[in-house]
């Protein structure tokens, strides 16, 4: 499904990233087959012209229940970024415990790849900061880590760390 989409900052191919989500994910108590499995396809709805109607038929209706929480439900919107993640945050707080565990691995496996002299790099910072407010309960150790991160990333972009 992500067949020869690359990962914007490091150009590997694309699936390294859902293969990693699925590794936490599989490691984490939250794991089950159906949820290991959300965790390879959470980004198909947004990313490969997949419907969750697609995921349902081929996967079952666990399995799309999870990406459909996984899935920002901004993705096309034509709204503000600003308002959109807004909508994103409050998806992920109604969603599932599980989903919001997931969503925080998906989010820690981005910030470890995002380059931290790119511009981008400081609003996915902050929105990150602002999901871990939203939903950071779910799981404190990747609270944690993703918190630390984000401080990692910011100081490299200081002056002084280095990016500029």
């Amino acid at each position: 499904m992500h067949d020869g989409q690359v990962r914007k900052y490091t150009g590997r191919p694309y699936i390294t990233h859902p293969m990693r989500v699925a590794g936490q994910v599989t490691l984490h108590k939250i794991a089950t087959d159906e949820l290991i499995a959300a965790a390879w396809l959470h980004d198909v709805v947004e990313d490969c012209n997949v419907s969750l109607g697609n995921i349902h038929d081929a996967f079952g209706p666990q399995v799309a229940s999870a990406v459909g929480w996984l899935t920002n439900p901004s993705k096309g919107s034509h709204l503000p970024r600003a308002e959109r993640k807004e909508w994103d945050r409050r998806h992920a707080t109604e969603a599932p415990h599980y989903a919001q565990v997931m969503k925080l691995i998906d989010r820690l496996d981005n910030l470890w790849e995002i380059d931290p002299a790119d511009k981008f790099a400081t609003l996915y910072c902050k929105e990150s900061s602002l999901l871990v407010d939203a939903i950071g309960y779910a799981d404190t150790k990747l609270e944690s880590e993703i918190r630390s991160r984000i401080e990692w990333i910011q100081q490299l972009k200081t002056p002084s760390g280095g990016a500029t």
